[in-house]
């Protein structure tokens, strides 16, 4: 069967939009996308050419955008062809330079897609390009979503010439005598992909000759089991995670009575910008005691008794926030706790909004958390009596709507002190206390 029949059929089993829609065609110079578009105008789609010059490899640069442009003219195809400087906005983005020249390609595309009314973008990646993929994200330890390759449509961008083989695609481009640049960083070994390419991809060919077909043959399997995983783990995880306010919990016992409980785990990681070797870190966490916890840039997982709670890094809004007696200020809703680690002759002030800890009675790190209705402690002057803290604020005619903001440190599950309100008897300072934890809280206006 010829690849143009091919590409027909491929393109009518994926639901391909119809084919008097405008297609905006990422078109490098390069043989795979020069296939693609000898293909859409043979086959009479309407396409527009989009060319990136990244000017990186100077005059090769340079002589890949004259291919696209006299191409595009000798066959009265509309063109759009941008350039940047690409070192300069590697450095403004902080990426490499595969990353960044991703970044400025697809939001080109889409600015394009705009401004023009283009509603697709068509890319010439190719079976041997989802091989490729599948490998990498297998090496980099992917979940099962790593292993659906390259997706035929992503949003408005689609793959029709996925199906096809590189040797395909060298075939029609030697028999229609399509122009194309070879680029000569493909042979290098600096990429990751490359090395991929040159020197996996042949070795595995040698013992499995029909490696890419049979391979995209089973991606494809394998995109129908993500689709049921994903709809499993949906269903599982809506019942072990509970939204509390800002933060979320996560039953610790539930979540180890499952079957799949390292799949869970890492999709527990992966929902809050977690990393696969964090997912494991997860793992060892529910054997972990109270106040454990690893963390991202945007989430801390902390263990407390029988929950990991998810809690946002951004200390003002979260509502469970382990910290270590240090000299620092931390922010709640309600006001700034300041830290302070303090030697010598003890000068105290009578206020209720400060407390002075014995540091030799603290076991770290402490918790600083919202109050909760089992909670109890020994207040400060009560002759180590213990007391409820619920019954603790009727006592003190705390109002419905101030129960709620009243923050309590604790120290391996002990109340240390009633934010504001009371310090608990088991910490406080003594004539043999050498150093001391001196907290005070200043409330802000809301």
């Amino acid at each position: 069967m010829s690849l143009l029949k091919k590409f027909e059929q491929y393109w009518k089993a994926q639901n391909f939009p119809p084919k008097n829609q405008k297609l905006l065609m990422a078109t490098s110079g390069g043989k795979d996308s020069m296939a693609l578009a000898h293909i859409l105008l043979q086959l009479g789609y309407p396409i527009q050419l989009a060319h990136c010059n990244f000017q990186l490899r100077g005059a090769d640069s340079l002589a890949d955008e004259q291919l696209v442009n006299d191409w595009a003219n000798a066959h009265q195809i509309p063109l759009f062809s941008i350039r940047w400087d690409t070192h300069k906005e590697m450095e403004h983005r902080q990426l490499n330079v595969q990353e960044c020249a991703r970044a400025l390609r697809y939001e080109w595309f889409q600015k394009l897609c705009t401004q023009e009314q283009i509603p697709f973008i068509a890319t010439a990646h190719h079976a041997n390009d989802n091989v490729e993929t599948l490998l990498m994200n297998i090496c980099k330890g992917s979940g099962i979503a790593g292993f659906h390759g390259i997706p035929p449509k992503n949003g408005n961008i689609i793959r029709p010439l996925l199906f096809a083989t590189r040797e395909e695609i060298d075939a029609y481009i030697l028999e229609n005598n399509v122009p194309y640049r070879e680029d000569q960083s493909n042979q290098s070994n600096y990429y990751t992909r490359n090395k991929i390419r040159l020197q996996v991809i042949p070795l595995l060919k040698e013992i499995f000759p029909q490696l890419i077909p049979q391979v995209n043959e089973s991606i494809e399997r394998l995109r129908d089991a993500e689709l049921l995983y994903q709809q499993t783990t949906q269903k599982i995880l809506s019942k072990l995670i509970e939204k509390r306010g800002n933060d979320y919990y996560i039953s610790v016992i539930k979540l180890k009575q499952q079957a799949a409980l390292n799949s869970l785990s890492y999709e527990i990681a992966k929902m809050f910008q977690f990393s696969a070797a964090q997912a494991i870190e997860l793992l060892h966490l529910l054997d972990s005691p109270s106040g454990k916890y690893i963390a991202n840039t945007q989430y801390k997982l902390i263990k407390d008794r029988d929950f990991i709670i998810v809690s946002p890094q951004q200390e003002a809004i979260s509502s469970f926030i382990p910290i270590e007696p240090k000299a620092q200020k931390i922010k709640t809703q309600e006001g700034i706790l300041e830290l302070e680690i303090c030697k010598g002759a003890i000068s105290i002030e009578p206020s209720k909004h400060i407390a002075y800890i014995d540091v030799s009675k603290l076991e770290t790190p402490l918790i600083l958390r919202r109050w909760r209705q089992a909670d109890y402690f020994y207040p400060l002057g009560m002759s180590m009596k213990k007391k409820k803290l619920s019954k603790f604020f009727i006592d003190q005619k705390i109002a419905l709507p101030l129960k709620e903001r009243i923050w309590v440190l604790e120290s391996n599950k002990k109340i240390v002190w009633v934010v504001a309100m009371r310090l608990d008897e088991r910490f406080k300072i003594t004539a043999k206390t050498k150093q001391y934890l001196k907290i005070s809280f200043s409330q802000t206006d809301n």
